[in-house]
């Protein structure tokens, strides 16, 4: 029996320094898959052996995501990285992408609430990002099984949640002494209170009641991605 043998073809330049930038800062052709920049994580494999180049559209994407420099993905010409990416300034990336950080959504809430700056770890482009204005982590949620540590959630705040808030709706409330993390609808007939349950209490009748008066902010939780290890 022929033992199979696998080819492999020699590497473009432009290959190589794809490669060579997803190799020094560690991104994984499932993390590039999940934040959008490639339909399918055995293209990498193929760039690998040489038998596809990295698209320009996929270049592109995977520059404005991580913050490389295009024109050295490219040519080879500048540094990897731009100084900006290097000193900690928020890059901003061409298109729509939308920034992804790195906090737990607890953290980063009451850092936006006090006006505190707060970078992105990447962009990200995928259709789940539907409204939201951001992403971030769940590290130290209270609401297993439904949110468990290394959940990503797609977050948008809601304005005008006082005159309407959808029956069951998945909230990050940011009180005047915290935030708390509900399945939140509002009550008929009251307009002074929020009725809160824990978003794993499926099967419910009534919940905490929440005082809006205390209430600052409310996000709303768009969508949520269960990565397959928590984020460290």
């Amino acid at each position: 029996m022929k033992k199979e043998v696998t080819i492999v073809h020699p590497l473009s330049d432009l290959a190589r320094r794809f490669l060579e930038a997803m190799e020094k800062f560690h991104i994984t052709p499932y993390r590039m898959k999940i934040d959008g920049v490639l339909n399918s994580s055995q293209i990498i494999t193929k760039i690998k052996k040489g038998l596809q180049q990295p698209s320009r559209p996929t270049i592109e994407k995977f520059c404005a995501t991580y913050g490389f420099n295009i024109a050295w993905v490219m040519t080879g010409q500048g540094e990897m990285k731009s100084d900006s990416v290097k000193t900690g300034v928020a890059n901003v990336p061409e298109g729509n992408g939308v920034p992804c950080y790195r906090y737990d959504i607890e953290d980063l809430l009451l850092s936006m609430e006090r006006g505190e700056a707060v970078l992105p770890e990447s962009y990200i482009y995928p259709q789940e990002c539907k409204a939201a204005e951001f992403w971030c982590y769940i590290h130290r949620s209270k609401a297993k099984p439904f949110f468990v540590p290394g959940d990503r959630v797609a977050v948008k705040k809601l304005n005008d949640w006082k005159r309407y808030l959808p029956n069951g709706t998945v909230c990050c409330l940011v009180m005047s002494d915290g935030i708390v993390l509900r399945r939140v609808r509002k009550i008929p007939g009251d307009d002074l209170n929020l009725e809160a349950f824990f978003v794993n209490d499926v099967e419910y009748e009534h919940g905490e009641k929440v005082p809006v008066e205390l209430i600052k902010s409310v996000y709303e939780i768009l969508f949520l991605f269960r990565d397959i290890k928590p984020f460290v």
